[in-house]
This record gives structure tokens, sequence and C-alpha cells, in this order.
């Protein structure tokens, strides 16, 4: 009998001490989907927001002004259609948030390129030692020559 008590004395004493190691790991594994969720949005936001741009046309002395805008105004719409909150009311982005969206029209010889970059702050619960921000940026060839 005394032998069957010392069993369930160790089973109780290995499972309190494991409940500290799977809870860490289930956070981390919450974080982490956090992380992989909006690393996505701001890819997909990035990704979107360059294909709008590379097929806006603008005229023959074209500056890429209506380039750059029009990827800016896309990868807002993305923003504001997956509900963050990083959008003032009138739907420009709230850099006083860490919020940034970037979009440069280059020239790089015999090319034109849209490419648009996308921050977007995180905080972290179990690992604050993580990135503070999630990045995504796209560069694609624009259709003005």
């Amino acid at each position: 009998m005394s032998t069957r008590r010392q069993r369930r004395g160790a089973s109780l004493f290995e499972f309190a001490l494991m409940i500290p190691m799977v809870t860490l790991v289930l956070f981390a594994i919450t974080d982490l989907s956090a992380y992989i969720t909006q690393l996505h949005i701001v890819g997909r936001a990035a990704r979107d927001g360059a294909r709008v741009g590379s097929v806006t046309l603008e005229g023959v002395d074209a500056t890429g002004a209506q380039i750059e805008a029009a990827a800016y105004d896309q990868a807002v719409l993305v923003l504001e259609s997956t509900g963050h909150a990083c959008l003032n009311e009138d739907g420009t982005v709230d850099e006083s948030l860490g919020c940034e969206i970037d979009a440069d029209w280059i020239y790089v010889y015999p090319y034109h390129l849209i490419r648009v970059t996308v921050t977007y702050p995180m905080q972290f619960n179990v690992y604050p030692t993580f990135p503070g921000e999630v990045v995504g940026t796209f560069t694609m060839m624009t259709q003005q020559q």
C-alpha cells in the first residue's frame, strides 16, 4: 500500500513540475500565432498596395505621385478591412501608434518599380524580447515607362 501512495505522490510532484512549462508553451503558441497572423495581414497590405500601384498609369510626364498614392490607399484599405486600430477616423494612418505605410516609386535602369512597406506595432505577452513591430515589404515593376 505504501508503494502505491509513493507512486501517487511522485505523479503529483511531476505534474506540479510540468504545469508551468506546459502553460509557458501554450502562451508561446498563442503569441506565435498572433505574430504569424499580423505578419500575414501586413504582408497582404504591402502586396496589394504594390499590385494596385503597379497597374496605375500616369501621363507622359509621370512623377510617380499618383502611383504612390494608389499604392498607399490600397494598403490603407487592406488594414481598414482587417480592423486594425492604427487608422484615424478619416482613414489615414496614425503614425503616433507606431503604424507606418511607405510607398516609393523607384527608377532602377531600365525599369520603374513600386515598393510598399507596411509597419505595424506588435506586443508579445510571453516573449517581450521579440521585435515590437511587424514589417512587410513588397516590390513590383510598374507599367509606367
